[in-house]
């Protein structure tokens, strides 16, 4: 009975309450709520940040790579090229020019126009060696090694040449030169070491010059 009463005074109160008399159409004519998009916006703050990261990760990781390609590439051992046969080559694609050549004659008591050997250091770097030599009163020979790079005009790689603690950047304008001198006076080893580091290989070269 009590159950009755509450449900049946529930109603009433519900009857009584006062009804809402406004429509879709009023809120859709006096407001613009349909007219803005109340959602909040999600900024990509998050996506870019993972972004971010991926970004930095591949930088570090190729930096990293680069790195160790680099450590392993200073701190390899050259390879040694042991060079035994000497004869004359032709250098009429870019060797020392002939105007050098015959500066060089004036000076010595021998020198060959032609280079003795022709090396290619990898795909892009050829050189050459050329020789000469003086005669003293007591005669002994002092030997005279050139060298000449054969390079273009567009020339822009890194090559080094190190002889006697001698490190050369060759380049377009500096292809060719003095290599090394050897006294018979003073020594009797007629063995020329140097080395020639380019951006993909590092060569040390042994010429045997007592073969001719």
């Amino acid at each position: 009975m009590i159950k009755n009463k509450k449900h049946k005074e529930l109603i009433r109160q519900i009857k009584e309450m006062k009804k809402c008399t406004v429509t879709p159409q009023d809120i859709y004519s006096n407001t613009d709520f349909f007219n803005e998009n109340h959602h909040p916006k999600k900024t990509p703050y998050k996506l870019a940040f993972i972004m971010s990261l991926i970004v930095v990760f591949i930088s570090i990781t190729c930096i990293s790579i680069l790195g160790v390609q680099n450590y392993k590439l200073a701190t390899k051992e050259p390879e040694i090229v042991y060079i035994e046969k000497v004869f004359n080559v032709i250098d009429d694609t870019n060797g020392m020019p002939i105007e050098e050549k015959n500066f060089i004659k004036e000076d010595l008591d021998y020198f060959n126009s032609s280079p003795i050997c022709m090396y290619s250091q990898d795909r892009t770097t050829i050189f050459y060696i050329y020789y000469g030599y003086t005669i003293n009163d007591a005669g002994f020979h002092t030997h005279y090694y050139y060298y000449a790079f054969q390079l273009d005009l567009e020339f822009k790689r890194s090559i080094n040449l190190i002889i006697n603690d001698n490190n050369i950047s060759i380049s377009y304008s500096n292809r060719y030169g003095l290599l090394t001198v050897i006294d018979e006076e003073k020594t009797d080893n007629l063995i020329v070491e140097f080395t020639v580091k380019s951006e993909n290989k590092t060569r040390k070269y042994m010429l045997n010059a007592s073969n001719y």
